[in-house]
């Protein structure tokens, strides 16, 4: 393996982490969600008596949060990207202007 092959593997470790770092916020983003809402309804239930009515109500809840919170960052990723795509579009565009 050649100098240039082992320095390039650590930058491509770092790149993919930061390229994926996101998608692994946004992971535990809907985890922790679910897991609190569902830890909030089994506190009501300890504290109501009433197990498991709360713990399942908030559960459900998480779930539909969970949702609601991954069609939104869906969304906004999706403009972002077709902002991007539109930016490099322009810049090309200007780039061929410049040439011709």
């Amino acid at each position: 393996m050649s100098a240039h092959q082992q320095n390039k593997k650590p930058d491509d470790w770092r790149r993919g982490l930061s390229e994926a770092g996101p998608y692994l916020g946004l992971g535990a983003q809907l985890g922790f969600t679910v897991v609190f809402f569902t830890a909030m309804g089994y506190l009501i239930d300890r504290w109501l008596g009433t197990l498991p009515w709360f713990l399942l109500g908030g559960a459900a809840l998480g779930m539909v949060a969970m949702f609601v919170q991954l069609i939104r960052v869906s969304r906004e990723m999706g403009e972002q990207a077709l902002l991007d795509r539109k930016r490099r579009q322009r810049a090309r565009r200007e780039r061929e202007d410049d040439g011709a």
